[in-house]
């Protein structure tokens, strides 16, 4: 059988909890742990130690889809929690403005992106 799964942002934006229950008792054997949004990390985060998980064969972790420059030593912070669990996480490639240089914080972004002035150059070619 196939393992399929969701994304708790695409099930409930915004409530993780709500989205987990509503994979319970249902054939689903991975799960996207989302927090697309800035504000959503933390909650999750805090609460990861809660969460039953147990059912799930496959973890993933979405770091948000962007963030305020200010916000991105916090979000390593909290990223590297994600990151001790050993599940994969994804990172949009402009989410971040600064390429972390050393540590956890590094091997984290390093596995989802690779740091390019391409990378950095894709908004001027939506215009």
């Amino acid at each position: 059988m196939r393992c399929i799964g969701f994304s708790t942002g695409a099930l409930a934006r915004g409530d993780f909890r709500k989205a987990l229950q509503m994979l319970v008792g249902k054939n689903v054997c991975a799960v996207e742990l989302s927090a697309l949004r800035q504000d959503e990390l933390m909650p999750l985060v805090q609460q990861l130690k809660e969460l039953d998980l147990t059912s799930f064969k496959y973890i993933s972790f979405h770091a948000p889809s962007s963030m305020e420059p200010s916000f991105e030593p916090m979000a390593l912070d909290l990223l590297a929690e994600a990151a001790s669990r050993k599940w994969p996480i994804i990172v949009h490639p402009d989410a971040m403005h600064t390429p972390p240089q050393n540590g956890i914080a590094s091997a984290i972004v390093s596995a989802s992106k690779t740091w390019t002035n391409a990378s950095r150059s894709a908004r001027p070619l939506k215009s």
